[in-house]
């Protein structure tokens, strides 16, 4: 019998959740200690996976996602994934967070990639977006001065042909492309 209750109990808590309910709001996904203070990466929807998600920096928004509304930034890409978290000094910061914008589903195996710039005084800057969609993992390279992100070529899933890699560069807290890799 107490079977029998603990499964019936097991079926209607995930019912709740898949229907949105039973969940509570803001989830914790990433949290860090920066030199500008406490980042956060929150889901702010009930929904089993997510489709609305924040970063904060001291409990203030720096970045919202809607899966839902076409007019916030990153709408088809709301999941956020923190790639890299650069706790050197990269001009004119004292720390950047590489982010990754993704996606549920397999459609695109990639998404946006962006930046934000710490500074020991609490100010951040966030810059405009790198896109990729597909392919290999991003490979992230440290420099003295810069951050360079690799995008390697791939072919598409149903497709013909050969999508062509890119390299990427942060300086000065400007995103720059600088060409293709070759093969």
């Amino acid at each position: 019998m107490r079977k029998i209750i603990f499964i019936i109990l097991v079926l209607l808590t995930v019912a709740m959740i898949l229907n949105g309910h039973g969940a509570s709001a803001p989830i914790l996904i990433h949290r860090y200690v920066t030199v500008a203070g406490e980042l956060k990466v929150l889901q702010l929807d009930e929904k089993l996976l997510g489709d609305r998600f924040s970063v904060t920096l001291n409990n203030d928004i720096i970045l919202k996602t809607d899966g839902d509304d076409e007019s916030s930034r990153f709408n088809i890409f709301p999941v956020i994934q923190i790639l890299r978290r650069i706790s050197k000094k990269i001009p004119p910061f004292d720390e950047v967070i590489v982010f990754q914008q993704k996606m549920w589903g397999n459609a695109c195996s990639g998404g946006p990639i962006w930046f934000l710039g710490l500074k020991k005084n609490g100010s951040f800057e966030v810059s405009d977006a790198i896109d990729v969609c597909g392919g290999e993992d991003p490979i992230i390279k440290e420099g003295l001065d810069k951050i360079t992100v690799i995008i390697a070529g791939y072919s598409p899933k149903y497709g013909r042909g050969y999508i062509p890699g890119e390299t990427w560069v942060y300086k000065n807290g400007k995103v720059m492309k600088l060409g293709t890799p070759k093969k």
